[in-house]
């Protein structure tokens, strides 16, 4: 049969209350601070009594188990009625008439889920209460594992569950209600273990516990060397129990109590308590705190009647009716046989009780000394046993370990000892042990409880029992890490300076008081012809000889604190070698502030006294050159005028008679004349004219690169317009589409970018002619980081092979007869923007149109080369 719990009556006082006490009376308590402190084992307070007093009291309880049928019932408590909200709680019910909540369904009685699938147990009856209360149904979710519901309740999914123990990690997510509910949690296991009296006894031994409880956190944080395996639920738990898999199970005795009847598991049984104790509360999503208030104030108006009403419905207690009379005169025949016994020893025993006292205070008061001394130290201390476990530890180890008194009281000091650092202790305890040293000292590792290391000054000696046989060990431990970290970073610093200095891409050496060599870079070696001497703590004058008396003084106004530097210093070797050197000169500062010695960074500067020599000369050569090329310039300038002058002249003159005869003979004859001879008179007039255009392109290709050039901010999108409406207006006939660009603009001569404009436009117009859909595009865009202005058009188009042919005079890519010109246009447009600094490319295919780019620099005109220039 399940065993039962007794309860005083049925309208006592809270029975799940009781169920806490009485477990807690039965199961011995972890000992107190003070027991702790002496090491004093924590006893039940039967084994604390005399043997009598024993007797006593279990003949006490007797008559108390056999009388309880005659107390009578309590008065029930009326309910205290609904809530009292205030108006925002209201509202807020109003506008959340859906609150989804979930319910653990395999933990009974507390909460599960019965024959149907239906919420049942002790919270589901309180869930009736609080919906009665406050006049709202909650919609239960169904048909979930706690694993399952608890994972929707962190992320929101569900709005609130009815029982649960807080924990830091939960409070994360939800907001708790008050406690409403104490249930102790125990240790199961199987009718062979009779008694586990502390946690720690798990230690190493395989534990069930139901996956997503709260003592899934408990547990690991505070018995890690507890084996946990995790089931689903409750059965699962007590099955695996039962079958041998795990050695105990542990779990809220309530839920225990249940099952052990619903299974028949009757052969298993509660051998222990926990430390902990589930106290339960509802918890609701985090956002919803006023849901967590709301839901206080109604289980503070459910009354105990109505509370001690749900727990007798689900802890169905037995108890005897009735007094037995005989039993109680033979109870108390005995109980005054032994109460007359116990004056008796009791009178024996004062004087000894007043003598122990007095001692026993004197005990305290040393005791009391002892474990001020030894837990309020600055230094960690411990007394260890000879095979290493802890025995005490004080608050300062623990701080320096990270671990709590109580697990390192699970632990060995080889447990916590750095593996490098072992043996070397072991050592020395092998050897106190034989008694071959007394004490020993050793700076070592332990591994702290998260990982890291800390390093320790250890100091041990060793107690002896009366018998001569090691009684245990006495360790001071000093935090040292500080200082060890100080020197480590100490050495780390050096080895960092001494590594700079040495790899430094600059000659540097680093001298004390003396003028001495302390560190010296490899660029120093190299750049004074050292080779690899060993010149370290040799002196500064011993290397360099030749070192001027001027030098030396200059280094002792460096002892002295001054920073001297110089930019050109001609510092004439041994052998007769000149260098010129760049170098500065520092002192720097020893601990005490004093003036430790210098620091003098050099660099050999010869090579750039040679560059600056060699440039003066070739400046001067490039002056002499520069005269001479601008007197040549200026003769060729001046032919170029006269060349000019020729051809408007000279050329000219020929041309017009050539042209006026042919024209007058033509007007005087023409109708005498054979057609034959029109013919030829025909051709003389068209070559004349073709000739006069030749000698406009010749003087407009040389006046593109002469007289003054302006840099002007020239609107080029205008100007581009301009041009475009006279070309539509030679034409009228033609439909062009044309797209300009607005807000191009740049800085040139503006007469100059009209002649560029003009010409590629003009070409635009003439090769897009044959086009279906004529159209000419002017834009600008960024290429290599350049800005580049662009005309292209859909037309005629050339081929890339012939490229190199496009910018040269009178060179062209068409027939005459399809395209009239005399090729002088772009040529002038590559003198114009070459004239400015910029450049000219052209991209196109045949048939498919050309693109012509030119850049226009900001540098100054004057600056910029002309084309006689570039091409020498």
């Amino acid at each position: 049969m399940k065993s039962r719990i007794p309860l005083p009556s049925l309208d006592g006082p809270n029975p799940f209350a009781e169920v806490g006490r009485s477990m807690s009376e039965a199961i011995p308590t972890p000992p107190a601070p003070a027991e702790r402190r002496r090491g004093i084992p924590p006893q039940p307070l039967l084994t604390r009594l005399p043997r009598r007093g024993v007797l006593l009291l279990l003949l006490l309880a007797t008559v108390a188990a056999g009388g309880q049928d005659d107390r009578a019932p309590a008065t029930p408590s009326p309910s205290l009625g609904p809530p009292s909200l205030t108006e925002d709680e209201r509202a807020w019910l109003r506008a959340h008439p859906v609150i989804r909540v979930v319910q653990d369904p395999g933990w009974p009685p507390v909460e599960f889920a019965d024959e149907r699938g239906e919420p049942s147990g002790i919270v589901e009856d309180y869930l009736k209460l609080i919906e009665q209360r406050l006049g709202v149904k909650f919609e239960r979710v169904r048909n979930l594992s706690w694993q399952e519901a608890y994972a929707r309740l962190k992320r929101w999914d569900i709005d609130m569950t009815t029982s649960v123990t807080v924990t830091p990690e939960r409070t994360e997510f939800w907001a708790f209600t008050k406690p409403y509910m104490r249930v102790p949690v125990v240790i199961v296991a199987q009718p062979d273990i009779t008694y586990i009296g502390s946690m720690r006894e798990l230690a190493g031994k395989t534990v069930a516990i139901v996956e997503g409880y709260a003592v899934n956190d408990w547990i690991p944080r505070d018995f890690p060397k507890v084996r946990l395996h995790r089931v689903k639920t409750v059965r699962d738990g007590l099955e695996a129990l039962q079958q041998g898999k795990v050695f105990a199970y542990i779990e809220t005795m309530l839920a225990v109590d249940y099952y052990k009847a619903k299974l028949g598991l009757e052969a298993l049984k509660i051998v222990g308590q926990t430390p902990y104790v589930n106290v339960q509360s509802m918890a609701v999503r985090k956002d919803w705190p006023i849901l967590a208030s709301i839901l206080d104030k109604t289980l503070d108006s459910i009354s105990e009647t109505e509370r001690d009403a749900i727990y007798r419905k689900w802890l169905p207690i037995r108890y005897e009716q009735g007094f037995n009379y005989t039993r109680f005169w033979q109870v108390f025949a005995l109980f005054t046989a032994i109460i007359l016994g116990l004056m008796l020893w009791n009178r024996k025993l004062s004087h000894e009780i007043r003598r122990r006292k007095v001692a026993e205070a004197a005990s305290i008061e040393s005791e009391q000394r002892f474990e001020a001394t030894f837990e309020q130290a600055a230094m960690g201390i411990a007394m260890v046993a000879p095979d290493g476990r802890w025995l005490r530890v004080n608050r300062k180890l623990c701080q320096i370990v990270g671990y709590s008194p109580e697990e390192m009281l699970a632990l060995t000091f080889q447990d916590i000892t750095h593996p490098d650092d072992l043996d070397a202790d072991l050592d020395f305890v092998r050897r106190m042990l034989a008694s071959e040293i007394q004490t020993y000292s050793m700076e070592k590792r332990y591994r702290r409880k998260e990982g890291g290391i800390v390093w320790i000054n250890l100091t041990v000696s060793l107690v002896w029992k009366p018998d001569a046989t090691p009684d245990y060990f006495i360790s001071v431990i000093e935090d040292i890490q500080a200082r060890k970290q100080t020197a480590a970073a100490l050495r780390e610093s050096e080895e960092r300076l001494h590594l700079f200095i040495e790899h430094a891409p600059a000659a540097l050496a680093m001298f004390d008081r003396e003028m001495r060599y302390l560190v010296v870079s490899r660029r120093w070696m190299d750049d004074y012809s050292l080779g690899n001497a060993d010149i370290i703590g040799r002196f500064h004058y011993e290397i360099f000889p030749e070192i001027s008396d001027d030098l030396k003084a200059v280094h002792q106004r460096g002892l002295a604190g001054e920073v001297m530097r110089a930019d050109d210093d001609r510092f004439v070797r041994a052998d007769g070698h000149v260098q010129w050197l760049r170098w500065e000169m520092r002192p720097w500062h020893s601990g005490d502030g004093g003036v430790g010695g210098i620091v003098i960074f050099s660099e050999d500067i010869s090579d750039h006294k040679q560059a600056e020599e060699e440039i003066h000369r070739l400046n001067a050569d490039l002056e002499r050159r520069v005269v001479e090329r601008t007197a040549e310039l200026s003769a060729a300038n001046r032919e170029l005028d006269s060349f000019a002058y020729a051809v408007s002249h000279d050329l000219r003159a020929p041309l017009r008679a050539m042209s006026g005869f042919g024209q007058a003979l033509a007007e005087d004859y023409g109708d005498r004349l054979p057609d034959e001879a029109k013919g030829y008179l025909a051709q003389i007039g068209l070559a004349s004219r073709r000739m006069n255009e030749l000698i406009d392109g010749l003087l407009a290709l040389s006046r593109s690169t002469r007289g003054g050039l302006r840099r002007d901010a020239v609107d080029l999108s205008t100007l581009a317009k301009l041009l475009l409406a006279e070309l539509a207006q030679s034409e009228p006939e033609r439909r062009v589409t044309v797209d300009v660009e607005a807000g191009l603009r740049a800085r040139g001569d503006a007469g100059m970018m009209q002649v560029v404009l003009r010409n590629l436009l003009g070409n635009a117009w003439k090769y897009s002619a044959h086009a279906a859909k004529a159209h000419i595009r002017v834009y600008a865009e960024d290429r290599d980081g350049q800005r580049r202005l662009c005309v292209a058009d859909n037309g005629a188009g050339f081929d890339m092979a012939y490229a190199n042919r496009l910018f040269q005079p009178f060179q062209r890519l068409h027939r005459q007869e399809e395209f009239p010109g005399i090729g002088i246009g772009l040529a002038t447009v590559q003198r114009i923007v070459h004239r400015h600094g910029g450049v000219i490319e052209a991209w196109g295919a045949p048939g498919k149109g050309a693109t012509f780019c030119f850049t226009l620099p900001e540098a100054p005109a004057d600056s910029m080369p002309s084309e006689e220039e570039r091409t020498g």
